[in-house]
């Protein structure tokens, strides 16, 4: 399977390639890596430069979105921010791009686009967790009588941090009965 272009047919190519990887491999949870390191070993997936740059682009996307400084208030603060834009291509064809720039030069409009499409993204994510949550209660036996802890209102922890939003394992409980010990 050659991957040119992002389409849902490719998706679905891909969860068969996720499915195929699970079912060879004692369906246990599972790293992205180790999938992506077996289907270019098993050859079913080849890469061209295409895709090899917008996985080079994602790693550097990836590398901005989490790099963060201190501004003079000795807050730390994320350093770029993303937009995205739509464009009109040399075809006619509209596109969306993403431009990144620093929270120090942007400019307002970036700033209030970037931020606003963050804040909608929190939102979406907030409403597919409530989705899964309601899901996993509903048709997982082991949600039989759980009781949902969450709660969408945040003011508490814009000024606190996130501190309290996340549950954390230690390396051995991560570890064992998750099937990890394959190295990529």
């Amino acid at each position: 399977m050659q991957m040119k272009r992002r389409s849902k047919h490719s998706d679905n190519d891909l969860v068969a390639l996720i499915e195929e990887y699970r079912a060879t491999h004692g369906n246990l949870p599972h790293s992205m890596d180790f999938v992506a390191v077996w289907a270019l070993n098993e050859g079913k997936i080849q890469a061209s430069r295409r895709s090899i740059v917008k996985e080079v682009a994602r790693r550097l996307s990836r590398a901005a979105q989490h790099q963060h400084h201190r501004d003079p208030q000795g807050r730390r603060v994320r350093t770029y921010h993303a937009a995205k834009y739509q464009r009109l291509t040399t075809g006619g064809q509209m596109v969306f791009e993403t431009m990144w720039d620093h929270i120090e030069s942007m400019s307002a409009e970036h700033w209030r686009v970037s931020s606003s499409q963050r804040l909608g993204q929190i939102a979406g994510e907030c409403k597919s967790l409530k989705t899964d949550e309601e899901s996993f209660m509903e048709n997982n036996p082991n949600g039989s009588g759980y009781v949902s802890n969450l709660v969408f209102n945040f003011e508490g922890f814009v000024e606190s941090g996130a501190a309290g939003l996340t549950e954390t394992l230690a390396p051995s409980e991560f570890s064992e009965g998750f099937g990890y010990g394959e190295s990529i």
